[in-house]
């Protein structure tokens, strides 16, 4: 009896220890029904992951982050928030604007993902050969005294004969507060300004987290009520920095649905259920003592119920 005992006891200590490292870095459940947006990660190997976070995570999730949760078979991966001073940039969506009281200036719209949109810098193209542009971006703010307009940034931007079209590179000096900014040029000595494309820069923001293997992960975001997470990863922060990183890929953005909601909810409890059930089973099981008279009296009892429900369970089918 005790080599049996000793045998189912040294299996689960050693599944125990073999998914310590995994166990570490999975968290509780969680019941996603209260996000309103997913994006499935493509992972490609077991370890360290980074994700670059993108402008429809930011445009869609709260500023501070408070509501982006990683998920895995219905359950929480703890993650570190990285800003390493890199940037990110995407193709902004720009029109331009006819104003007849000022047809000297030549004006667009461009569209940022969202208000407070983290911009930095907003980068222009222009296929034309020769010109001479001041440029001026601004924002219209709705304050207690009336509408106001605000300066974020201004340029210089020159095409001369003979040398390579070059992009202009404008730093606006205040993050935006509204959606929609507009540039605008004064026209005077040179051809009408015609601008190709638009980017807007903004900093680089990074999640880093850790899978046990390859199995499908989730990013959601998207719930104003959520409150930030508090995951104890500081002390781990070297395992993170250190060692290979596999880049996570987002998936596109999709609603999130309730159904998928509540069956990742009855896996991750599941599963959670599962691991303190097999924890606290291996070590009863080391501090059974055969030579202890309770012990034993426990052990029969235990069995007995156990086939007791298992006889009623069969008598019923």
């Amino acid at each position: 009896m005790k080599s049996y005992l000793l045998l189912l006891s040294t299996c689960l200590t050693l599944v125990a220890s073999a998914q310590e490292t995994g166990k570490q870095f999975i968290g509780l459940p969680l019941d996603v029904s209260g996000w309103t947006y997913q994006r499935a990660l493509q992972i490609h190997r077991e370890g360290v992951v980074v994700l670059d976070l993108d402008a429809l995570v930011l445009k869609h999730a709260s500023k501070d982050l408070r509501d982006v949760r990683i998920v895995r078979l219905g359950r929480q991966i703890p993650f570190l928030i990285v800003k390493p001073g890199t940037v990110h940039e995407f193709s902004a969506p720009i029109a331009e604007v006819i104003d007849p009281k000022a047809p000297l200036l030549t004006k667009w719209d461009i569209q940022l993902p969202t208000v407070d949109f983290p911009a930095s810098r907003l980068l222009l193209e222009s296929a034309s050969p020769l010109f001479e542009h001041s440029l001026t971006v601004s924002e219209s703010q709705d304050t207690p005294q009336g509408r106001k307009e605000r300066i974020l940034g201004s340029a210089t931007w020159q095409h001369r004969r003979g040398e390579p079209a070059n992009a202009c590179e404008l730093t606006f000096r205040f993050t935006p507060h509204a959606a929609t900014i507009r540039l605008a040029t004064t026209d005077t000595n040179t051809p009408r300004a015609q601008i190709s494309a638009a980017r807007i820069v903004f900093p680089l923001t990074q999640l880093f987290f850790r899978v046990p293997d390859t199995q499908p992960v989730s990013i959601v975001y998207g719930n104003p009520s959520a409150t930030s997470p508090r995951y104890d990863l500081e002390f781990n922060r070297r395992d993170f920095d250190s060692g290979v990183r596999d880049a996570a890929t987002l998936g596109p953005e999709e609603k999130a649905s309730d159904r998928n909601a509540n069956i990742n909810t009855l896996v991750g409890k599941a599963s959670w259920n599962w691991e303190n059930f097999r924890d606290d089973l291996s070590k009863l099981l080391e501090r059974f003592d055969t030579s202890n008279p309770l012990h034993m009296a426990g052990l029969i009892l235990g069995i007995f119920l156990l086939l007791r429900v298992f006889k009623m369970i069969f008598s019923r089918g």
